[in-house]
Order: C-alpha cells, then structure tokens, then sequence
C-alpha cells in the first residue's frame, strides 16, 4: 500500500470516527440519563461498609420495575441499540422519530430544545 493510499485511508477513519464520536454527543443531549444504575459492585461493598439490610435497600430501589428512571432508561437502551446498529446514525437523530426527555437536574446536561419532550414528560408524570 502506497503513502499516499495509507495517509488518505487513515484520514477517512479518522473522519468515521469523529462522526460517530458526534453522534453519540447528540444522542446523549437528547436523551439525557435519569437516575443512577449502581453496579453490583457497589451494592456488595456496600453491604461490607453499612450492613446486608442497607445493601438490600438499596439493591431493591436498583431494581424498581416501575420506578420511572428505569423504564426511561430501558428505553434509552433499547434506541441506542437501534440507532447504532447497522450504521443508522449516518441519517441523523431524525431518523427516530422519538421525542426526547428533559434532563436530569442533577447530572449537567443542557436541557434540549424540543416541545414535544416537555409534552412527554407532562404525559407521563401526571398523578391521575
């Protein structure tokens, strides 16, 4: 393979990269994470710190069905795995055609400019 051919190829993969460096940046901007996920690594140091009763409390608030950060983040999943797949990025968050959610207050996200997230958020938070 020539310098020329090399220096080219390395420059388009470099330019791949970028993009789906991109992508994932504008996917996580509208989709912003909800809550937090400890690892079952935490929940077993905690249970050598605080107690096994602390480590279960917080192993059952973990794995809440329907607490509405987890189902928010399965779904979260769920269109990750799909936009990434099969190069589906390439079209653009469009291409999903699903409103986004408002962040997070905790974690340091901007808040996304989109009127239909505030509307799902709205739907979905109502105590009727």
């Amino acid at each position: 393979m020539s310098r020329r051919s090399n220096k080219q190829r390395r420059k388009k993969r470099r330019e791949r990269k970028d993009a789906l460096q991109e992508a994932k940046i504008e996917f996580h901007k509208k989709y912003p994470e909800r809550g937090r996920y400890l690892p079952m690594f935490m929940i077993n140091l905690y249970a050598q710190m605080y107690g096994y009763e602390y480590a279960n409390e917080r192993y059952k608030e973990n794995r809440d069905p329907l607490n509405f950060d987890h189902i928010l983040m399965k779904k979260k999943r769920k269109l990750y795995d799909y936009y990434f797949s099969h190069n589906r990025w390439k079209q653009g968050l469009e291409s999903l055609n699903k409103p986004g959610w408002a962040p997070n207050p905790r974690l340091e996200y901007e808040p996304v400019q989109i009127p239909s997230a505030q509307i799902l958020v709205d739907t979905l938070s109502t105590d009727s």
